[in-house]
């Protein structure tokens, strides 16, 4: 349990549920459902993360991706710098 969010009571803290904001207001972090995903193909790996509600609306998603090759390689396009 976290403490961190807690608010202080008295000199004490007490303990705050995790919050995501969704069109039905918010809702505990620990009610969604989550799920992960990877993708590799030649150029890049891809690991995505969704949130859904119990009516499978996605609430949240995060892609976080990794290039395997300099971006000159993967579009052919050239490096340019600024001045």
């Amino acid at each position: 349990m976290s403490y961190t969010n807690g608010a202080a009571v008295l000199g004490e803290l007490v303990p705050c549920e995790p919050l995501i904001y969704t069109s039905k207001g918010n809702v505990p972090v620990d009610s969604l459902i989550y799920s992960k995903e990877w993708k590799v193909d030649e150029n890049f790996v891809s690991f995505l993360e969704f949130w859904h509600d119990a009516d499978g609306v996605l609430v949240k998603n995060n892609v976080h991706m990794c290039a395997l090759m300099g971006l000159p390689a993967v579009g052919g396009a050239q490096a340019t710098t600024m001045q």
